[in-house]
């Protein structure tokens, strides 16, 4: 936070440009340089890194963006124990390569996916959800690529999601099987799952690219900082409310 407060300030140092032709200079603030938590900075570093997630990472193949998220009355389990977010992680991709496994019918095909956790909502408040930019379909033993049907419900990937991420909690003692049982019991489970409306072109770069850089974006933003003047605080919100 001290790193962010001093970011783009000249009192801390600067580089001097120069121009020998016209004699014009400018002065060039340093950055704090910090990821994750400067918006200015961790911008950059999410740019450069979104790009080469779209050339050299991904396949020339359709991609699709699934967002997983979880019921609010299991985010507290999380809270203070970042660590078991790993089980949010490895569910949402099991659940993925389950679904289309079966809807493919290849039970022994692989999927090709880069998957972030986020930890925040759109106000920073307590928000634990999967982003997983997949390959829209599966790639054999072969190496040859099957792509999914863009008509592919996907009802049965939340159910898959929700019963094996209630199931892992059970398993490790995070959760009583009788609120197991109450959760799989809902009608509304609290548990969503986002996709879009389809997947990406074949090589459509650009939108790999948007895609990765929606991934890796920082956890909030400039725009969003504003000064109350009544009450001498910095407040986060956006223009609207």
């Amino acid at each position: 936070m001290e790193k962010f407060y001093r970011c783009g300030d000249l009192a801390q140092g600067f580089t001097r440009l120069h121009c020998k032709d016209c004699g014009h200079e400018k002065l060039l603030a340093f950055t704090c340089k910090t990821r994750g938590y400067c918006p200015s900075c961790h911008q950059r570093r999410s740019l450069e890194t979104a790009d080469w997630i779209a050339k050299d990472i991904t396949f020339n193949v359709p991609h699709r963006m699934y967002v997983f998220t979880i019921p609010r009355v299991l985010r507290a389990i999380f809270r203070k124990r970042r660590k078991l977010l790993t089980h949010l992680f490895l569910q949402s991709i099991e659940a993925l390569k389950l679904w289309m496994q079966s809807s493919l019918g290849l039970p022994h095909g692989q999927i090709a996916a880069i998957a972030v956790v986020h930890t925040f909502g759109d106000y920073l408040g307590f928000h634990p959800h999967m982003h997983i930019l997949a390959v829209n379909g599966l790639i054999d033993t072969q190496n040859r690529f099957h792509p999914l049907d863009e008509n592919e419900s996907l009802t049965p990937l939340k159910e898959i999601f929700r019963n094996l991420f209630i199931k892992t909690l059970v398993d490790e003692k995070l959760l009583s099987q009788k609120k197991a049982d109450q959760l799989l019991s809902w009608k509304t489970s609290g548990f969503t799952l986002d996709a879009g409306d389809a997947a990406t072109l074949p090589f459509d770069r650009k939108a790999r690219r948007q895609f990765a850089e929606y991934m890796l974006r920082a956890p909030f933003s400039i725009e969003k900082i504003h000064w109350n003047e009544k009450t001498n605080r910095v407040i986060y919100r956006s223009k609207r409310s």
